[in-house]
């Protein structure tokens, strides 16, 4: 399988719904859980989610140098739902321009492939990837354990 790297992509969604996870709920975390709970909510609040999950996931040091990992789950709504409150963090418009930007069918061990080949095409190019890394799960197939994924990674300017 070949990937292949495009470059000035975006990543524009509307009406969506964003988890946090907090680095204290990493080592608990229940993905799945959580996920069904994010389209209860959604549910509840009378819309209906469209579109596949996102992950955003960036690596950032803090002022000692340690690595901190922060992860977010995304969700695309048909509607604005108002009044988000408690974990749900609500946006009108998410738009990440500047993307480089890969396609990925495999196995789900493998998906950092398409991460890391940006990465490689970034330093050769000597382009700065800004550290976010959206990952859209565009179909997950359990019995084959194929995924289709496209992955985006914002370039500073």
């Amino acid at each position: 399988m070949r990937l292949e790297v495009k470059n000035d992509r975006t990543l524009k969604l509307n009406n969506v719904i964003i988890r946090r996870v907090n680095e204290e709920e990493l080592e608990d975390f229940n993905f799945q859980v959580e996920i069904e709970k994010m389209r209860n909510f959604i549910r509840v609040h009378g819309a209906t989610q469209i579109g596949p999950l996102i992950q955003h996931s960036k690596i950032r040091k803090d002022f000692n140098e340690d690595v901190k990992i922060y992860l977010e789950f995304i969700m695309q709504c048909d509607r604005n739902i108002c009044n988000v409150k408690n974990q749900y963090i609500h946006k009108p418009v998410l738009k990440i321009s500047n993307c480089m930007y890969c396609h990925y069918e495999g196995s789900e061990n493998n998906l950092r492939f398409a991460r890391e080949k940006i990465e490689i095409l970034a330093f050769e190019e000597e382009r700065k990837l800004m550290g976010d890394c959206y990952t859209v799960y565009i179909d997950v197939n359990d019995k084959t354990e194929i995924i289709r994924a496209d992955v985006f990674m914002p370039v500073k300017e």
